[in-house]
C-alpha cells in the first residue's frame, strides 16, 4: 500500500528520467507482491487456517490493508499500463467484494473490543476499517470517472467517517481508562493511523467531489492537527524509550508495525497534493 501511494503521487512529481518506465516497473512489483499475499490467504483458506487472521478482534483489522492495497494496485495499473484496463477493473471489483467481507469482520471486531471493559487492546490498526472503506471510493472514482453516483460515494465516505469516530473513541477509552500505562511501552506504532485515516478520508472527498470545499479544508486541518499531535507524542515516546532502554533497543530496533508510518505520511502528502491540484488557480 505504501509503495502504491508513492508510485501514484510522490513519484509522479519527481523529475525522474523515463518516468513511465519506472512507474510500470514499480507497478509490476506491486502485482507480484499482491499475488504472493493473495496466494497466502488462499492457502490459509484451503487448509482451514484462515481463522488465524480473523480470530483476534484487533488483528483481524489488518485485513483492511489488503483491501486498501488492492485498491491502490488497481489505480496503479490504470496509471502505468492503461491497456490493462480489464485487470484494473477486475482489481476494483475484487476490492469491493473483499471490502464487503471485511465489513463483517470490522463491525464484529468493534463490538468485541467495545465489550471489553478495559479496551486494553484497542490500537490504531482498528482504524483500518476507515482506510479500507475510503479506498473503495477512491478506486471506484478512478475506474469509473463521472459514473459513480454522488449519493453512494457520500454514503461510503460517511460510513468510513463513522468507523473513524468509533475507533478513535475506543482508543481514547483505552488510554484514559487504563491505569499505569507507560508511553515508552504501551503506545502502539499503528496509532499514527489516527491521522492517516483522516487523510484518506479527505482524499476520498477530493476524488469524489461530493462535498464542498469547506468540508474538505476542514478535514485537511483536522488531519494536519492530528499529525502534529500524534507525531509529537511519538517524539516524546522516542525520548523516553532511549532513556529507558538506550539508543539500540529503544529507538534503533525495527518492528513490523512501523509499516503504518510509511502509509500515513504518504497519505497526508497525497491528500495535500490533490487538494492543492483541485483548487482553482
Amino acid at each position: 500500500m505504501a509503495v502504491g501511494i508513492f508510485t501514484l503521487d510522490a513519484l509522479q512529481r519527481f523529475p525522474v528520467p523515463n518516468l513511465s518506465t519506472v512507474t510500470q516497473l514499480l507497478t509490476l512489483e506491486l502485482i507480484v507482491i499482491w499475488t504472493f499475499i493473495a496466494a497466502s490467504y488462499l492457502a490459509s483458506w484451503v487448509s482451514g487456517t484462515l481463522n488465524r487472521h480473523t480470530r483476534d478482534p484487533v488483528n483481524r483489522f489488518a485485513i483492511g490493508t489488503w483491501v486498501a492495497g488492492t485498491s491502490v494496485l488497481g489505480e496503479a495499473v490504470l496509471l502505468a499500463v492503461p491497456a490493462w484496463h480489464l485487470l484494473a477493473w477486475a482489481l476494483g471489483l475484487f476490492t469491493a467484494a473483499l471490502w464487503l467481507w471485511f465489513l463483517v469482520l470490522a463491525i464484529t471486531g468493534f463490538w468485541e473490543i467495545a465489550g471489553d471493559s478495559t479496551r486494553e487492546h484497542a490500537k490504531g490498526r482498528i482504524l483500518l476499517a476507515t482506510v479500507s472503506t475510503q479506498s473503495v471510493v477512491i478506486v471506484a472514482v478512478a475506474l469509473f470517472p463521472g459514473q459513480v453516483p454522488a449519493w453512494s460515494a457520500a454514503g461510503v465516505i460517511a460510513l468510513g467517517s463513522l468507523f473513524y469516530l468509533i475507533g478513535t473513541g475506543l482508543i481514547a477509552a483505552r488510554y484514559l481508562g487504563q491505569r499505569g500505562w507507560r508511553l515508552a511501552d504501551d503506545w502502539d506504532n499503528t496509532n499514527c493511523i489516527l491521522h492517516g485515516a483522516v487523510s484518506i478520508t479527505g482524499l476520498a472527498m477530493v476524488a469524489s467531489a461530493v462535498l464542498g470545499a469547506g468540508w474538505i479544508i476542514a478535514t485537511w486541518l483536522w488531519a494536519a492537527s492530528m499529525f502534529v499531535v500524534v507525531e509529537s507524542v511519538e517524539l516524546a515516546r522516542a525520548r523516553r524509550r532511549v532513556k529507558a532502554y538506550g539508543w539500540k533497543r529503544g529507538l534503533l530496533s525495527y518492528h513490523v508495525s512501523q509499516w503504518a508510518r510509511n502509509f500515513t505520511f504518504g497519505m497526508l502528502y497525497a491528500f495535500t497534493l490533490h487538494l492543492h491540484l483541485s483548487m482553482p488557480g
